[in-house]
C-alpha cells in the first residue's frame, strides 16, 4: 500500500493576484474607466433628451457611442498588436479624458458637439476594449518586473 506524503498543495487565495501592485493599479484604473464610460453614456443620453425632447436623438447618441466599436473593433486587433500595449492603454485613457473634459466647453455651441465628442471619446475605448490587448496582455503589462509567485504553475489537461 502506498503511503501518502505529508506535502499538500494549497490553492492560492482568490485575491492573491491583488498583491501584485501593478496589477492592482491596472485593475482599479480600468474599473474606474469603465464606470466613467458608463456614466458618460448615460449622462450624454439624458442631456440630449433634455435639450431635444426626442427619443430618436437619444437613440442616435447611443449609436454614436457604439459605432466606433463596430467600425474599428473588427480591425483593431491587427494594428493594436503591433504597438506598445501599455503605452496604447495609457494614451487612449488620456485622449478620452481630454475629450470628456471638452464637453462642458463645447456644449454651449450646440448639442451636435456632444455627438462628436462622445463618438471620438468612444474610439480609443473601442480600440482597447474590442481588441485582444485588454484581456490577453493585462498580466504581462503588470508583472514585467518580477514573476508572480502567488500563482501556481499551469497544469496540463489529462
Amino acid at each position: 500500500m502506498a503511503q501518502l506524503s505529508d506535502t499538500t498543495t494549497t490553492q492560492p487565495s482568490l485575491f492573491a493576484i491583488f498583491r501584485n501592485r501593478n496589477f492592482s493599479l491596472l485593475w482599479s484604473g480600468q474599473t474606474l474607466a469603465e464606470f466613467g464610460n458608463g456614466f458618460t453614456t448615460i449622462a450624454a443620453s439624458i442631456l440630449v433628451f433634455r435639450e431635444t425632447g426626442s427619443a430618436m436623438s437619444v437613440g442616435l447618441m447611443l449609436m454614436a457611442t457604439s459605432l466606433p466599436g463596430l467600425v474599428f473593433g473588427l480591425i483593431a486587433g491587427v494594428f493594436v498588436d503591433r504597438l506598445d500595449r501599455q503605452r496604447l492603454m495609457v494614451t487612449g485613457q488620456i485622449i478620452r479624458t481630454v475629450l470628456i473634459l471638452l464637453i462642458p466647453v463645447l456644449l454651449p455651441y450646440g448639442v451636435g458637439w456632444l455627438y462628436v465628442l462622445v463618438m471620438t471619446s468612444s474610439t480609443p475605448n473601442s480600440l482597447i476594449r474590442r481588441s485582444p490587448v485588454r484581456y490577453r496582455t493585462s498580466l504581462p503589462i503588470t508583472s514585467w518586473r518580477r514573476p508572480m509567485r502567488s500563482c501556481p504553475p499551469a497544469q496540463r489537461a489529462p
